[in-house]
Formats: C-alpha cells, structure tokens, sequence
C-alpha cells in the first residue's frame, strides 16, 4: 500500500489511502497534506531554485572553510549534509514536500553550520573546548545555542516524518 507520492507503508491490503488520510476497517490516519506535500503532485517534482541556492550558498563555504582549516572533523560533518541533502532530494521526488518543510531543513542546515564555523567573542559566556557559536549559553547553565538548533531541527524532521 501507497501513501500520496508513492512511499510504501505498509504491505497490507486492507488499507485504503486518500489524499486526507490512510484507513482500514480497525481505524483511520489523517494528515495535513496540504501542509506537508503539494497538491498538485507532478510525476517528478523539482528542487525549488530559492531554496537550493539558499542551502549551496552555506554549504559550500562551509566546506571550503573546513579544507582550508583543515578541520578534518567539520569536513566529515559536511560530507553528512550533503548525504543527508541527497536524501531530502529523493524524500521530495517522492512525496513532493512542500516548500515550508523544504525551508525548514534547509535553514536547520545553515544554522548546524552557522554553530560550528562562527567563532564567537570571549566575552559571550560557554561550555566546550571551542569557542565557536554552538558552545554559546543562550541562557547561561540553562540553554545553549545547540539546544535551540536541534530542537528547532528534529520538529522539523518531525513533522516530515509526520
């Protein structure tokens, strides 16, 4: 059985799908698709450009940032986002994301590399060996920069996996 955009769901018969929700004879699922994936579903949906430029545009240069330092460890962080972006690509083929979620990602993105290249000045109180932005106490012993970015991020995953 298919769910709109063709993801398989479960291999029962017994379940019928629409575009508001799955059901069977014991219980129905509904979802906001018109939230969580376009409509208008095309055979094969394409990146939108503002947010493939948005997200090449911190990527990149956190890469070149991360061979130019020769910060091995943040390289290989990088190498993971471009994985995890080949994924959202063909998550978005298949189920058409619409372009809130697709922003979503993309900025949890930015911020994750934002955290881990920006240093920032001694005088902002923090917690770890380096002083760029995710070792920044927001709310010092209380919040941390990191914490906002991963909570913002796995709302974000999800309501994808939603």
């Amino acid at each position: 059985m298919t769910v709109p955009g063709g993801l398989i769901l479960f291999p029962d018969e017994s379940w019928r799908c629409s575009s508001s929700g799955c059901q069977t004879q014991a219980f129905s699922v509904n979802w906001p698709v018109s939230i969580m994936t376009n409509k208008n579903q095309s055979p094969t949906p394409k990146m939108p450009p503002a947010v493939v430029f948005f997200t090449l545009a911190y990527l990149l240069p956190a890469i070149a940032a991360a061979v130019w330092t020769r910060n091995g460890e943040f390289f290989f962080y990088c190498v993971v986002m471009v994985v995890l972006a080949a994924i959202v690509i063909i998550v978005h083929r298949s189920c058409d994301l619409s372009q809130p979620v697709l922003w979503g990602l993309s900025v949890w993105g930015a911020a994750h590399m934002v955290g881990g290249l920006v240093p920032m000045p001694e005088s902002w109180p923090n917690k770890g060996p380096n002083h760029v932005v995710y070792s920044w106490w927001l709310i010092p012993n209380y919040l941390k920069y990191d914490q906002v970015v991963h909570a913002f991020g796995f709302g974000v995953a999800t309501f994808v996996c939603w």
